[in-house]
């Protein structure tokens, strides 16, 4: 019996899951939250690590991240933010250098360099954030892909909430279960590459979580604007499949990523992540 069988029920609402066939692999998917859990014995990744993002591209994901922020965030004081899974301490830069102090926590770091400002507080930790030293809460937590690397739900869920300040903001972006790229690119889709992307949450369940998590508040949006190629990507893994070379995939993939960027205009369900702006209590 394989762990998807052992346990049938969802891990945010436990409602009863069922096989949801993606070409060649099995996901676990919640008929009543619709959130989805991955077993690579099942649903095999085609990268052996993860990928943190690198170069114009990243750097591009990172400002327009920020500028969401504070829209969002706009005449609220931010004087301390964390930052879970900052990898190079980019995201955080931004911050510092509006004045706020901050910390970030990586335990790979993905084996690049941290950002020489930030590195130079000694403000980044490489530890989960379980096991980050405790502090005084911050006004500001962020978790920008990063709740479908963790181990747990709920659980990941309260240890974000717990370092945040009563009526701070935890800010999540994650890969949407109830993106309509999933049902079109099944498992050529950008988003199942990283093996260690275990799950998926939709709208629904990842409201759900943070609220069982003990939140004030959840408001669920679908940004447009992040992982813009991802589709492109996506068109790129397909092409392979049916045994067009590699590099003629690539290109033309990446071709196509205009296209898809209108697409998401027409519909936002289109968009590959969703993202929760959650109030503690």
């Amino acid at each position: 019996m394989n762990a998807m069988e052992a346990e049938p029920m969802c891990e945010v609402c436990g409602g009863a899951t069922r096989e949801r066939i993606t070409g060649r692999g099995l996901l676990r998917e919640c008929a009543e939250c619709g959130h989805v859990r991955r077993d690579l014995s099942l649903m095999p990744a085609r990268r052996e690590e993860t990928w943190g993002g690198s170069g114009t591209g990243e750097r591009v994901r990172v400002d327009l991240t920020y500028r969401r922020l504070r829209r969002r965030l706009r005449g609220l004081r931010i004087d301390r933010v964390l930052d879970v899974g900052c990898g190079d301490g980019a995201l955080l830069r931004r911050f510092l250098d509006d004045g706020a102090d901050v910390v970030g926590c990586d335990p790979g770091l993905l084996g690049r360099p941290v950002d020489e400002r930030v590195s130079q507080l000694s403000a980044v930790h490489a530890c989960t954030l379980d096991e980050l030293p405790d502090s005084e809460p911050f006004d500001l937590v962020l978790a920008v892909h990063v709740v479908e690397h963790l181990p747990t739900a709920v659980p990941a869920w309260q240890s974000l909430l717990h370092r945040t300040r009563p009526g701070g903001t935890v800010y999540a972006v994650t890969p949407a279960a109830d993106s309509g790229q999933l049902d079109a690119f099944e498992d050529a889709w950008w988003m199942l590459d990283d093996p260690t992307h275990v799950r998926f949450y939709s709208g629904d369940s990842l409201a759900q979580a943070a609220l069982a998590a003990g939140a004030a508040a959840v408001v669920i949006r679908r940004p447009r604007d992040d992982s813009l190629m991802c589709e492109g990507m996506s068109v790129g893994n397909w092409l392979s499949d049916k045994g067009v070379s590699a590099r003629v995939a690539s290109t033309l993939g990446l071709l196509s990523a205009p296209v898809f960027a209108g697409r998401r205009m027409v519909n936002s369900k289109w968009s590959p992540v969703i993202e929760a702006w959650v109030t503690a209590s």
